[in-house]
């Protein structure tokens, strides 16, 4: 299994799909390469997609990864879609969106479109876009 390795911080971007810690379901946060192998193998995360411009570095872990896991999340990139946001009633955005954390709205924007944001204000931009409809 090759996973990338963002070089500032040594961590693998994942998704999370139940929860662990402190990450509940649909956050994505880093996790230690040794890590991968297991969590993925037990449905605990799939892989996410690191956002351009974050250098990373390619890593052979090794391992095979697990039969029937998911090692990438399956999502509609608004970019490939030529920037439409797919219709997700169930999103749901607090009244006060624009005083969360910039982190906290780059999750809402990845809820809305499938992918995360490279920046805060394509964050907003896409919420803004999603309440507006």
């Amino acid at each position: 299994m090759q996973v990338d390795v963002i070089e500032a911080t040594g961590l693998v971007l994942v998704e999370f799909r139940r929860p662990r810690g402190t990450y509940r379901v649909g956050d994505t946060g880093g996790v230690p390469p040794a890590d991968i192998a297991a969590g993925v193998g037990e449905g605990v995360f799939v892989l996410a997609p690191v956002p351009d411009g974050i250098a990373t570095t390619r890593q052979d872990l090794g391992v095979r990864p697990p039969t029937g896991s998911s090692v990438v999340p399956p999502a509609v990139s608004a970019r490939a879609a030529g920037g439409v946001i797919p219709e997700k009633p169930d999103v749901e955005i607090p009244a006060d969106w624009q005083k969360l954390h910039h982190l906290r709205r780059f999750q809402l924007a990845r809820a809305i479109t499938g992918e995360l944001p490279h920046t805060a204000a394509e964050a907003d931009a896409t919420i803004t876009a999603y309440l507006a409809k």
